[in-house]
C-alpha cells in the first residue's frame, strides 16, 4: 500500500520534491476490480504485471497534467481507453480533473521510484519516457531488455524470474536514464 511509503514521500518532500503515492490496482486502498470496460482488466495485478506499468504512466501523466492540460490516461496495455472513464468522473467530482500543485512541478526534473512490482515498472518505463530524469529502484531494479540486476546465472540456479515482465513482453526501450536499485533483502546470501 501507498502508507507503507510515506516514509519515503516525507523525505522526499522535506527535501523539496513534490511527491505523487499510489496505489497499484488491487493494492491498499484502490479497487480491485475496475468498472465497465476496464472490469478485471489489470486483476489479478501480481500475475498481470502491467498493471505496474500502465499505472505508473498513468501517475506520471496525472502529475504532469495543469488546468490546461487535464489528465486524460493513455491507451492501456488491454487496448481500453480510460480517458472516457475518467473524464466522466472528473466532471461529477469524483476524479480530480488535473494535479492541483501542477504550478510547483518541475517537467524538466522528473523522476521515479518503485518497490517490488513497482521497481519494475519504473525500471521500464523510466526508459521508455524521455520525461524521466532519475530511477530509483527498491529491490527489483531490471534491465528492460530482460536482465535483472546483473544476476541472471544466480537467478536462473535459483528458479527465479530473470525479466522486468511477466505474463506479457514489451518491446526493450533504450538506455537513457540513470537508474539506482536497492535492495538488501533478496540474493545475498549464497547460491546452493
Amino acid at each position: 500500500t501507498e502508507q507503507m511509503y510515506w516514509w519515503a514521500a516525507q523525505s522526499l518532500a522535506k527535501a523539496g520534491y513534490v511527491v505523487l503515492t499510489t496505489d497499484a490496482q488491487n493494492q491498499g486502498r484502490s479497487d480491485s476490480y475496475g468498472e465497465g470496460a476496464d472490469a478485471q482488466e489489470g486483476f489479478p495485478p501480481q500475475e498481470r504485471g502491467f498493471t505496474f506499468y500502465d499505472g505508473t504512466v498513468d501517475a506520471l501523466d496525472f502529475m504532469l497534467s495543469t488546468a490546461t492540460a487535464p489528465y486524460c490516461p493513455q491507451l492501456a496495455r488491454s487496448g481500453n481507453s480510460h480517458c472516457e472513464k475518467q473524464t466522466r468522473r472528473a466532471k461529477t467530482g469524483l476524479n480530480t480533473p488535473f494535479n492541483p500543485f501542477w504550478d510547483l512541478v518541475d517537467p524538466q526534473r522528473v523522476g521515479l521510484a518503485g518497490h517490488s512490482y513497482g521497481a519494475q515498472g519504473v525500471s521500464y518505463i523510466g526508459q521508455q519516457d524521455p520525461r524521466v530524469k532519475a530511477i530509483v529502484a527498491w529491490d527489483n531494479l531490471c534491465h528492460p531488455n530482460g536482465e535483472v540486476g546483473g544476476q541472471q546465472e544466480m537467478l536462473v540456479n535459483r528458479g527465479l524470474p530473470t525479466h522486468c515482465q511477466t505474463g506479457f513482453q514489451l518491446p526493450a526501450p533504450a538506455l537513457h536514464t540513470p537508474a539506482l536499485g536497492i535492495s538488501s533483502d533478496y540474493l545475498t546470501g549464497p547460491v546452493s
